[in-house]
């Protein structure tokens, strides 16, 4: 395999990192949603300071928490996803060394 075309993909391997990552990054977007709107109820009830912030303050403060757990969630689903490719690309290279030997082929590694 050249450089240049080593780290092309196939359309199905694309479209299938693309649509878990985005999956990712919804739950990423309703699970920042519950955390900020927790949180906003907790300093509400608990903080004096909050209290005093302008709206859009608060709405900045919604904005990273929802922002964050997204990106954190899309990341590591990315993360996953480039494991579980490696592991597969693995296994079809034993099996590919294995047949290879089974014909008395020998590759060079």
């Amino acid at each position: 395999m050249s450089y240049d075309n080593r780290y092309v993909h196939d359309d199905k391997k694309r479209q299938s990192a693309f649509e878990i990552s985005s999956r990712a990054l919804l739950l990423g977007a309703v699970q920042g949603s519950v955390l900020s709107l927790t949180a906003h109820a907790l300093l509400l009830r608990f903080s004096p300071g909050f209290n005093n912030l302008r709206t859009p303050l608060k709405w900045a403060f919604h904005t990273i928490i929802i922002g964050s757990v997204s990106a954190w969630k899309g990341e590591k689903s990315v993360t996953d996803y480039r494991h579980h490719m490696s592991v597969l690309m693995k296994k079809k290279r034993e099996k590919m060394i294995e047949e290879a030997a089974e014909n008395g082929i020998f590759i060079e590694e």
